[in-house]
């Protein structure tokens, strides 16, 4: 009985160190997600500005 236990008990450390292992890496994808989001709304504001003054330089010219 106490042979099992040990081994319910070793199983559970490992499981839970996978599981740790785990979230650590879900919480690296997140925090390098984000920067990417940062990045792209960035890059979009740009876009969105460069189009409005393309905009304005087209109806000047015509």
């Amino acid at each position: 009985m106490v042979a099992w236990l040990d081994e319910e008990h070793r199983r559970d450390r490992e499981e839970i160190a996978r599981l740790d292992q785990r979230l650590q890496n879900m919480a690296i994808e997140k925090q390098e997600q984000s920067r990417r989001i940062q990045d792209l709304e960035s890059r979009l504001a740009s876009t969105a500005a460069q189009l409005t003054r393309f905009t304005q330089l087209e109806q000047a010219l015509q």
